[in-house]
């Protein structure tokens, strides 16, 4: 969330024009005041060389890859403007980018090896965490990739599930060593072979209160646009409730989910997450834990350190990094 509040852009008809729903985004006043802009990137701190675009790159959807010893590899946004394409969307970016990188010896850290095995190439064991959740391309893209699990933040509503529909369907064997021995995990529980589809695991099973919240403001959206488009159809001259008012031409009163994660009401739900990561505070029992929990393992992090690694990939992704790969390679 604070990546995606880092790199902002809700200009998807770009910065001049009226948007409605976007007042708060309005740049700092001009003069003259006409034409008025809206802010691209929302960077606190624009100067020297870091540019404050606002040019729409893509849209406001983010993803990060995790290894399984809880170590951020990269990660990337939604690139289908900037690209003139469909098809350039984060998760499908992130694991074009995971390949790229398995030669590399640790992601957005290079130089430092961490272990004889490069861990990038291991991406069974990688877990994506997306802002949104998964359409067929990336869940497809994702599946043939081997990735181990998909956690979003945000239900698409137009997106029928298929994350869960490709892993119920999926054909999942008990996996073995080479001795033929079935490979249990930490619960001693079978650890499925590779085909299948990631494991799908919605925001609010791991208690992000921004789950439901963005869920019902997009619905809120829907409603009230679709509402304000009947409106428009009777009386043309009604235009208040469109997502965006161009000088010249139709209003847009489109109920896309891309349009309302342009909205105010979207970046403040992603505003108040992100400001939790600044102030988060791990109680003594939990910040020691280990997941997989296996004291024997000694590359596996704890939540202390998790944290603490989170912080040091923002800084990195704030100072050095692009909203669109390649990033520090």
């Amino acid at each position: 969330m604070k990546l995606i509040v880092r790199f902002w852009n809700g200009n998807k008809k770009g910065p001049l024009g009226t948007y409605p729903l976007r007042q708060a985004q309005l740049d700092r006043p001009q003069l003259p005041e006409k034409p008025q802009r809206y802010r691209g990137e929302m960077m606190a701190n624009p100067g020297g060389l870091r540019v404050n675009w606002d040019r729409y790159l893509g849209h406001n959807i983010a993803c990060i890859a995790v290894d399984g010893n809880g170590e951020i590899i990269d990660f990337d946004f939604n690139h289908n403007d900037f690209f003139r394409s469909s098809a350039e969307h984060a998760e499908s970016r992130m694991v074009r980018r995971l390949f790229s990188l398995t030669d590399v010896f640790d992601g957005w850290k290079t130089g430092k090896k961490l272990s004889d095995k490069p861990h990038l190439a291991s991406l069974n064991d990688v877990t994506l965490y997306t802002s949104l959740e998964s359409c067929a391309q990336c869940s497809g893209v994702m599946s043939l990739a081997g990735v181990r699990q998909i956690v979003y933040l945000q239900n698409d509503f137009t997106a029928y599930k298929i994350g869960n529909l490709m892993y119920n369907l999926a054909n999942r064997t008990p996996g073995v060593d080479s001795r033929g021995n079935a490979i249990m995990d930490w619960q001693g529980k079978p650890v499925p072979s590779l085909p299948g589809a990631p494991i799908p695991i919605a925001g609010s099973e791991i208690q992000l209160d921004e789950f439901e919240k963005l869920n019902d403001a997009n619905l809120a959206f829907s409603k009230n646009i679709i509402a304000a488009k009947a409106t428009n159809d009777k009386d043309p001259t009604i235009v208040s409730g469109a997502f965006f008012i161009p000088d010249n031409g139709k209003p847009d009163f489109s109920p896309s989910i891309t349009s309302f994660l342009c909205t105010d009401p979207a970046l403040k739900i992603f505003q108040d997450g992100a400001a939790k990561f600044d102030v988060m505070n791990l109680d003594p029992v939990s910040r020691d834990w280990k997941f997989p929990n296996r004291p024997d393992n000694k590359d596996i992090l704890t939540n202390q350190e998790c944290l603490d690694k989170a912080r040091a990939f923002f800084i990195y992704a704030d100072t050095e990094g692009y909203r669109g790969s390649p990033h520090k390679l």
